[in-house]
Formats: C-alpha cells, sequence, structure tokens
C-alpha cells in the first residue's frame, strides 16, 4: 500500500525542542508575576501537575494556575493571572516558529498528495496559538493531547489521528522526536514510524527517551521524509 498521509509530533519536531535556560526563566517570570514562590510553583508546574495539565484536567491556562495557586494556599488577582498568561503566550510564539525546513516539507508532502497530521502533548497553550501558526493552513487533522485528554503513548491519539484523515495506519509515516514511546506505539498500530534526530539540537535535560534505542529509521532533517515518502508510491 503507497502511503497516504504523514503524522507529525510538535514540539522537537516540527519546531525545536525546549532548552532549559529559556524553560527556566519562564518558569521565574510565571511564578513572579503569580506572587507564588517560585520553587514550589516549579515543583507542582513540572512534576505535580504535568500529566493533568497535559490531558486538560483544568480547562485553560487560566485554569491550570489558579489550580496550582489553590493548592499552594495563594488566591490569585485578575492581573496577576492576565500577566502570567501574557507571558506564556509569549513564550510559546516564539517556540511555535517552524524550522527551517519544516514549511517547504510540508508543501512538498502535500504536492506528493499525502495528507498531513498532527499528535502534540501539550498544555492548552498549543491549541490556542495553533491558528496563528503557518502549520495551520497546511495540516489537516490536528490532534492535541489536553482537547482529547490523552497523552502519547496511548494508542487513541494515533487511531483519531489516523481516522481524521481518513486513512489506515499501515498507510501512515509518523515522525517526532521519540519521547514517552511515541514511535513504538506509532510501530504496533502498523505506521512507519521515523526518529527526527537533528545533530548536536537536543540538551540533557530534554533528552527523548527513545532516541538511544531506536532501532527503526532515523532522519537528520525533515526534508528527508519527501524522499522517503516516495519510496512506496
Amino acid at each position: 500500500m503507497p502511503y497516504q498521509a504523514v503524522i507529525f509530533d510538535l514540539f522537537g519536531t516540527l519546531v525545536p525542542p525546549f532548552t532549559s535556560g529559556p524553560f527556566e526563566q519562564l518558569l521565574a517570570e510565571t511564578s513572579a508575576a503569580l506572587g507564588l514562590d517560585a520553587a514550589a510553583f516549579r515543583r507542582a508546574w513540572v512534576y505535580d501537575t504535568a500529566d493533568a495539565r497535559m490531558t486538560g484536567a483544568y480547562g485553560s491556562i487560566e485554569g491550570d494556575m489558579e489550580h496550582i495557586a489553590l493548592a499552594l494556599g495563594v488566591a490569585l488577582t485578575p492581573g496577576q493571572l492576565a500577566a502570567a498568561v501574557r507571558a506564556r503566550l509569549a513564550f510559546y510564539r516564539r517556540a511555535m516558529v517552524p524550522r527551517p525546513d519544516a514549511i517547504a516539507t510540508l508543501r512538498a508532502l502535500k504536492g506528493l498528495g499525502l495528507r498531513l497530521g498532527l499528535i502534540s502533548d501539550c498544555s492548552s497553550e498549543a491549541p490556542l496559538l495553533w491558528p496563528e501558526t503557518p502549520f495551520a493552513g497546511l495540516i489537516e487533522a490536528p490532534v492535541f493531547s489536553c482537547v482529547e485528554g490523552v497523552r502519547k503513548p496511548d494508542p487513541r491519539l494515533f487511531r483519531l489521528a489516523c481516522e481524521r484523515l481518513g486513512v489506515e495506519p499501515r498507510a501512515c509515516i509518523y515522525v517526532a522526536d521519540g519521547f514517552h514511546g511515541e514511535l513504538a506505539t506509532a510501530r504496533v498500530l502498523g505506521m512507519k514510524a521515523v526518529l527526527l534526530e537533528v545533530p548536536g539540537e537536543v540538551t540533557a535535560e530534554f533528552a527523548p527517551d527513545e532516541a538511544a534505542t531506536w532501532t527503526g529509521p532515523r532522519i537528520r532533517a525533515l526534508g528527508e521524509l519527501v524522499g522517503l515518502a516516495e519510496e512506496r508510491r
């Protein structure tokens, strides 16, 4: 069967991965805007609420912050919330800028007649800003964990993306940087799972857990997907 679709991860794949410096600065700015202890806020954001935020448990960016503040015994003012939201959205606008070769690759794949999808583990910022990005006009089926209520590697996200694209998993390429078993799940479902490993890019703080042991195909740039897709046509 020829490939009919390519499904992408977002962070670390279509856009560069987070790096520790800007991420830690964002946490500090957010805790300061909210009037919360920086260490307590960091612990709550990074560890205590990550799964819940990524599956939309608190409903919005404001809901994420209000939940943490309540747990820390602090009542937030509207002004504090607004300042913290501005900081987070500014960070995510910078973070969701495409890799240099991303848009050209998406257009080339669409030129081959392939449908394009997305599966992203994310909190509320990503779907909120998605319509502003150049990806929105090219990717037909974006699937966000915080909207669907489940995270990778839950196979339901992968099946949902395929259903929205109208294709079978075995007709799909899935490309990602390899976090939380996503490549293994894609492969079990019958997709051609491809690891994107950009030389010198990953920092130790955010090292993908599948990259070191992945035995499937690897690419070093998104543009290599075009040739890969053409192999089965």
